[in-house]
């Protein structure tokens, strides 16, 4: 669908910039994994907070979703139709999700191929001498700077160890062994969940502040949504994963915490720094 403007003709695409975080912690002896994220989607048009941004990777993998919707939809879609039929464990997760990950790859490089010559990537492969040289290398140069504009957060357990993992825009794929966030706010997001040391070790409670504050920081940067969900995960039991989300009461909680240890406002400091001079007396 596209949208007409005087001289100029756009995609009625539903996106979002948006931020999701997720962080690796303990309740007891246990493992847990807190997910974060905001509700903003929208158009290049108009945005709300409707936009409820966990998906299902796989059966007890839950995903965190950023940018354009209609693809992370496709991509999602692309790992639990790869990733169910694995039996995960420690040794092949990594190459599981990587895997799933180059699959999406190929069908956006496919995508960038029909588009160019109307034929399959498959068939270029094999055929590629058949067309001209020129318009091969400029096709196999846009495959190369493939941008899917979507990322993704991908957690869960194994033997009740957390993973984490995220998906890059270009189809990488890191793990995250403590914390992890995409979209928009997460260049604010990050280095918050830094300064507060946050790690896989850390009690549940603390870290869902933590989580907290760092998606409330998060809310500056351009596309953040102010609605905030946030839950907790807990390793499977009789086959089924264990969560709990946070309650609005819980949430008016952490915001009170949020004002008492988050940033402070300076209006107060009156301070003129007179008599300071460069050390070089200029």
């Amino acid at each position: 669908m596209w949208a007409v403007l005087p001289g100029k003709l756009l995609p009625w695409r539903q996106s979002d910039m948006t931020l999701c975080i997720a962080a690796a912690c303990r309740q007891k002896d246990e493992s847990r994994i807190v997910l974060c994220s905001d509700m903003k989607i929208g158009t290049w048009a108009a945005k709300a907070e409707i936009g409820f941004k966990m998906r299902w990777a796989r059966a007890n993998w839950p995903a965190l979703i950023s940018g354009d919707m209609s693809k992370a939809a496709r991509l999602v879609k692309t790992f639990s139709n790869y990733l169910n039929g694995i039996e995960l464990n420690s040794d092949n997760v990594f190459d599981a999700m990587q895997g799933a990950a180059n699959i999406f790859r190929e069908k956006l490089a496919d995508d960038i191929v029909r588009r160019n010559f109307g034929i399959s990537y498959e068939y270029l492969r094999k055929n590629k001498g058949k067309i001209p040289a020129a318009k091969v290398v400029e096709t196999y140069a846009q495959i190369s700077e493939i941008d899917s504009g979507v990322e993704m957060i991908v957690a869960g357990f194994i033997k009740s160890e957390a993973y984490i993992f995220v998906v890059e825009r270009d189809c990488s794929v890191e793990h995250r062994s403590n914390f992890s966030s995409i979209g928009t706010g997460a260049y604010i997001a990050e280095p918050a969940l830094y300064q507060r040391g946050q790690h896989l070790g850390m009690p549940l409670g603390k870290t869902l502040y933590h989580t907290y504050e760092a998606k409330r920081l998060g809310q500056i940067a351009e596309g953040v949504g102010w609605f905030t969900v946030i839950m907790a995960i807990a390793p499977p039991k009789n086959g089924e994963i264990r969560y709990f989300t946070v309650s609005e009461k819980t949430k008016e909680f952490l915001e009170e915490k949020y004002k008492e240890y988050g940033l402070k406002p300076t209006t107060d400091l009156d301070w003129e720094a007179e008599g300071e001079k460069p050390e070089n007396g200029g």
